[in-house]
């Protein structure tokens, strides 16, 4: 009995694997669509290599800013919690969309 429970959790753990890799295919084919959709609403189709290597390096540099600076992910971090926390005591305040 022991092989097949063995057996049985190789199965789910496969399963698992593939549920995994297909929907890392489909996150990566919609963040190419998206990021082909923001080359194509910004006007970057015109520019040359060199000045859109250097937007992409300053957006670069900037997520690596946000992404290694330890205030900033405690920030982050305690803002999710806090929504976390309100969402689930149900007192979360109505989202407030920053109209033009």
């Amino acid at each position: 009995m022991i092989r097949v429970s063995y057996e049985d959790g190789l199965a789910r753990l496969q399963e698992e694997m593939i549920e995994l890799l297909e929907k890392a295919r489909t996150v990566c084919a919609e963040g190419m669509q998206k990021s082909d959709k923001l080359y194509r609403d910004l006007g970057w189709k015109d520019l040359s290599d060199q000045d859109l290597d250097k937007k992409i390096g300053g957006i670069q540099e900037a997520f690596q800013w946000i992404s290694s600076n330890p205030k900033i992910q405690m920030l982050i971090d305690r803002g999710v919690m806090r929504s976390l926390y309100m969402l689930h005591k149900g007192d979360l305040p109505p989202a407030v969309y920053n109209r033009r």
